[in-house]
């Protein structure tokens, strides 16, 4: 039998090959018989170096001293390293499965589908108003949730919104002047006072049509603030005067990712914002696809609704049906006291924001009062109602139940007291 050292240092040179940094499927290293440790059988070793008597005192030493030496060989790290993430490709599944279906029926890659989806795929019914004004309305039963669109947006901003909330509530959305189908000789003419004016004359057709709803206002952005001050020009009027209608109608307010500090500090950017985009597309489905790609929007299903009614054709091209920086001079005043507004109406109130740094000061602390209900949504841009449209229709069941807000406006429910007397309640 040869000496222990040759015995090490053929080990030594074996190790030393196979620690190469290769990849194979196997090892092609098989041992050799007359190799007194390869000779040693799996069942000659029992628990960490104990081994069964079988095995000479020759062996049992070369076994050690060979285990030494494998701490100081070279071993290749990939080998033990985490395997990369995947890249992201920009490549998604259709959000469309029976797009899918069609594309491979008729042999085409299924791919993202950019077609426009028309606004009776999410509304009911649409009407004029005052021959200029677009509503849209969706739901047969339950209260009305009356939706103000945000700048630059649509009314069929609430489209995916509206469909999602059909099962127990009613919404309508109309177009503010200088949007989608509401255009005008002065549509650049936007002081808030007109905005507001309007939205009422809105808001009285709504509840002519319903007459014995109750109603939620609701605004995004823009919106927003003219929710908060339509709302409380309504239930909190500084002089009396005909409304046209019973403001008991107004059951609550709901507010979507605004807050008048951070939209106030954020004027100065906008209108780079506004002039960084593109300012003109080839097609509908380019401009659905810039939606999407932008993070404008992040639910390709809703940027099908509510991206065409952004744009219009003209000599060819589609460019923005609405232009924000001719009305910049009426940005500041659309946001100024809406906080004030909006904290002081003494109804059911919730604000609802993609991230907490929304939020600014004055709202922060009153929501450390319980002056109003907060809501965080995640996994969303500012267009909450358009990402994330079936999570924010649960909200709004949510505040519905909570506030015990019926579906008509004056339906009055009658309890019997311990002392057997009855007592009727008013929602």
């Amino acid at each position: 039998m040869e000496n222990n050292d040759n015995y090490l240092d053929k080990i030594s040179k074996d190790n030393e090959e196979k620690a190469k940094p290769k990849f194979y499927k196997e090892s092609s290293f098989k041992g050799d018989e007359n190799d007194p440790i390869t000779r040693i059988k799996k069942e000659d070793f029992c628990g960490d170096s104990n081994y069964s008597s079988d095995a000479s005192e020759e062996e049992k030493d070369a076994v050690m001293e060979g285990e030494d030496k494998m701490g100081d060989l070279p071993m290749p790290k990939s080998n033990f390293s985490k395997p990369p993430a995947k890249k992201f490709t920009g490549q998604v599944k259709p959000s469309n499965p029976d797009y899918m279906q069609d594309q491979l029926k008729v042999g085409k890659k299924p791919g993202r589908n950019y077609d426009p989806i028309t606004w009776d795929n999410v509304f009911d019914e649409r009407e004029l108003v005052q021959s200029t004004i677009p509503v849209y309305f969706s739901g047969t039963k339950g209260p009305v949730i009356f939706c103000i669109h945000g700048a630059g947006h649509s009314a069929l901003s609430f489209g995916p919104f509206a469909k999602a909330c059909k099962d127990f509530a009613r919404v309508v959305s109309f177009d503010i002047r200088g949007h989608g189908g509401h255009q005008l000789a002065d549509e650049t003419n936007m002081p808030i006072d007109i905005l507001i004016e309007e939205c009422m004359q809105v808001l009285e057709y709504v509840i002519h049509k319903y007459q014995d709803a109750s109603i939620i206002i609701c605004g995004h952005s823009l919106g927003g603030a003219l929710a908060a001050k339509l709302t409380y020009n309504i239930v909190h009027p500084e002089e009396e005067k005909d409304l046209g209608f019973d403001k008991t109608h107004i059951k609550g307010c709901f507010v979507i990712d605004v807050a008048e500090g951070s939209a106030l500090s954020a004027l100065p950017f906008m209108e780079k914002i506004v002039e960084n985009r593109p300012t003109s597309f080839t097609s509908v489905s380019e401009a659905i696809k810039w939606g999407v790609m932008s993070g404008q929007v992040k639910n390709l299903e809703s940027a099908r609704v509510t991206m065409p009614d952004l744009i219009k054709e003209e000599n060819g091209e589609f460019i923005w049906n609405t232009n924000l920086l001719a009305s910049k001079d009426n940005w500041r005043e659309w946001f100024t006291g809406m906080n004030k507004c909006f904290l002081d109406l003494v109804l059911p109130k919730t604000l609802v924001i993609a991230s907490n740094d929304r939020m600014d000061k004055e709202l922060t602390i009153a929501q450390m009062q319980g002056k109003f209900k907060l809501v965080s949504m995640f996994d969303v841009g500012h267009t909450i109602h358009e990402d994330a449209p079936e999570e924010l229709a649960s909200k709004f069941k949510d505040f519905i139940q909570v506030f015990g807000i019926n579906e008509k406006y004056n339906l009055k429910k009658t309890i019997t007291n311990a002392a057997g007397k009855e007592i009727v309640i008013d929602h």
